[in-house]
């Protein structure tokens, strides 16, 4: 991530997810996964693993992660 900025951590695994890894993030709330145990998770589960509310939407993209 940029100098400065937090670096992320999979709300699974609670590791680092590195520069180049595929990500996912739970939308409205934000938390960030890695996209293939976020995706095995879904499979099972409608609720962000981390805080429990509803999963809404997904999105692939590394530019929507919180600062």
């Amino acid at each position: 991530m940029k100098c400065g900025n937090k670096t992320p951590f999979c709300n699974l695994c609670n590791k680092i997810i590195n520069k180049y890894e595929d990500i996912t993030i739970i939308k409205p709330c934000g938390q960030v996964f890695h996209r293939d145990e976020l995706l095995d998770w879904t499979e099972k589960n409608k609720n962000c693993p981390k805080c429990k509310g509803k999963i809404k939407e997904l999105s692939f993209d590394l530019k929507d992660i919180k600062s």
